[in-house]
């Protein structure tokens, strides 16, 4: 397989959230099957992301537009504003193709404005659409050209597209796929390398907290905000707790967002008397000794796309408990290497905890098969291999608008 081929990745963010850090994974997962040529787009600004890129392997482009078109309601004046932006992304993309001439273009998220996926296309690039996210229910965003016309576009501008779970794919399309050369769902690797980064001996740490264990450190991550429903978390613990007074446990819940949410949980915090043991933080750059303290890890996710997150918590040696609904269903094996919950069950939830602190012993067990398992079926070397197979086999030709070798 030749490794000159030419990656283009356009990014709709510059922060170090979900579909950015995948990106990232990708970029790393590329260079380590000895792909040498990988560009990324994205907005100046984001100096994290980008030295995050950088390290990766990856160049630096930066655009100036790139607007989305899959976010918050928009009035009359914002969608006019908004057609005249995707024009000058249009054109902006179609300048950057013709310089840097690329055989590969990697839409990153369903947010972005499709104006890159129509330059790559006249420009004669294999334009593949990589979607992380479902949009509408995990981030209560508008589908501006409607969910149904969007996914007709999304298949119309790409060769490839690639999808971060089966539960991904159901969300826009109930059709069986014909064309496996064009559809793929392919896991992340999901490293965990910044946090081993940032906490000295953080592997054998994570071993380490299951010896003399005496209070149970339990750990949600996730933006506080009603689709991640940390409030399953906070009912359990209080069911949990008027079963057995005794028990001994401590919840940090990472990704606090102001907001109504944020302050219905203080609430339910106050209603269960949990204050002493429930504590609610901003999201950190570096929240490794939070994952390597934790014994039990929890999504409480109504519509996770895949849950980069919940294999995080596996590969940190933690007891996993998710609930039984999205990309969460694809990562646990129940009883194997983790546990599912019924989506609203708040009491059979309380009594999986119970369970998982009565027998200390059982839970190391079932933490060390998560972390067993999440390192064979979610690493690099497998994400990288998929995806550049993927892209790069079947690869169609390009077609009468191929105008790449014109001169610019």
């Amino acid at each position: 397989m030749r490794k000159d081929f030419k990656f283009v990745f356009v990014s709709h963010g510059n922060s170090n959230h979900g579909a950015e850090l995948c990106l990232v994974e990708t970029v790393k997962s590329l260079t380590m099957q000895g792909f040498i040529n990988i560009y990324v787009l994205l907005s100046p600004g984001g100096n994290y992301l980008e030295n995050l890129l950088l390290e990766s392997g990856a160049k630096i482009e930066h655009i100036n537009e790139n607007p989305r078109w899959v976010y918050k309601r928009l009035n009359f004046r914002q969608k006019i504003s908004w057609v005249k932006r995707s024009i000058s992304s249009f054109i902006q993309f179609f300048k950057i193709f013709s310089k840097l001439r690329p055989e590969y273009v990697i839409t990153n998220s369903i947010v972005c404005n499709p104006a890159s996926a129509l330059a790559a296309k006249l420009r004669g690039a294999t334009h593949a659409w990589y979607i992380h996210e479902l949009g509408d229910l995990d981030h209560n965003y508008e589908y501006y050209l409607g969910k149904k016309l969007t996914w007709a576009i999304v298949k119309l501008l790409s060769d490839k597209v690639i999808l971060n779970s089966y539960f991904t794919l159901r969300h826009f399309t109930n059709e069986p796929i014909q064309d496996r050369n064009k559809f793929k769902v392919i896991y992340y690797g999901v490293p965990i390398e910044r946090f081993e980064d940032e906490s000295d001996g953080f592997k054998q740490a994570c071993l380490k907290k299951w010896d003399q264990l005496d209070t149970w450190n339990i750990l949600v991550s996730g933006r506080t905000v009603e689709g991640k429903g940390q409030e399953d978390i906070i009912h359990a613990l209080g069911i949990l707790k008027r079963h057995d007074s005794n028990a001994r446990f401590k919840l940090t819940i990472l990704g606090m967002v102001p907001g109504t949410y944020y302050s219905k949980l203080v609430e339910l915090v106050e209603h269960y008397a949990l204050g002493d043991c429930v504590s609610i933080f901003p999201f950190s750059e570096h929240p490794g000794s939070y994952y390597r303290d934790a014994h039990i890890g929890v999504t409480t996710s109504r519509h996770e796309a895949f849950g980069r997150i919940t294999v995080e918590y596996m590969k940190s040696n933690m007891a996993v408990v998710g609930a039984n609904a999205g990309g969460t269903t694809e990562i646990l094996e129940p009883n194997v290497d983790g546990y599912l919950y019924t989506l609203g069950n708040n009491s059979e939830f309380a009594m999986i905890l119970l369970a998982i602190m009565a027998d200390s012993e059982k839970a190391r067990k079932m933490a060390a098969a998560a972390q067993a398992n999440s390192e064979i079926r979610f690493n690099l070397a497998i994400h990288g291999s998929r995806i550049a197979e993927f892209l790069i086999t079947h690869r169609p030709k390009a077609n009468y608008l191929d105008i790449r070798h014109e001169n610019s």
